[in-house]
């Protein structure tokens, strides 16, 4: 299991969206200099404590810091965890199913982008732009130009 934290600026809301400096210049240009310190903070736990305490306890509990942190400046948000097997719970927290992405190696989305899904794809997504099913996967492999990479479904949920 894997987890984030995630802008909430598009209806797309699987695994494909990472924070980016740029938005909170566009949303909080008075709190900018604050969610640039948070930011890097965040950076460095995602990125340099991961190769220390990979997706534990202690991770999730300061990454569930910088996100309170991240909502108190306004900046519109959520935390998400993701996996290629479904999640009952996120270390004891309550969470929610947002649906089903296509992913190659929990790390890009083939339904990132609304504007390459296919129609016939885009029927079968939720509102979040997720499939609501895991048979969905199949019609949106068959209706993508996705190469030779291997594709899996990845199961996005919203911590509550």
């Amino acid at each position: 299991m894997r987890f984030d934290i995630a802008p909430l600026d598009t209806i797309y809301r699987g695994i494909g969206r990472s924070l980016n400096p740029s938005d909170f210049y566009k949303k909080a240009k008075e709190k900018f200099d604050d969610l640039m310190t948070c930011y890097f903070a965040y950076l460095d736990l995602m990125h340099n404590g991961m190769r220390v305490n990979s997706y534990s306890t202690e991770t999730f509990n300061e990454l569930m810091g910088y996100y309170k942190t991240f909502k108190n400046l306004g900046l519109d948000c959520e935390i998400i965890a993701y996996d290629v097997v479904p999640i009952k719970d996120v270390f004891g927290e309550q969470i929610e199913l947002l649906g089903i992405d296509v992913t190659h190696e929990l790390s890009e989305s083939l339904l990132e982008d609304s504007n390459s899904i296919h129609d016939n794809v885009k029927r079968l997504l939720n509102a979040y732009g997720l499939c609501q099913k895991l048979e969905d996967i199949e019609v949106v492999l068959k209706n993508s130009i996705h190469g030779d990479i291997d594709w899996s479904p990845c199961w996005v949920y919203k911590i509550l």
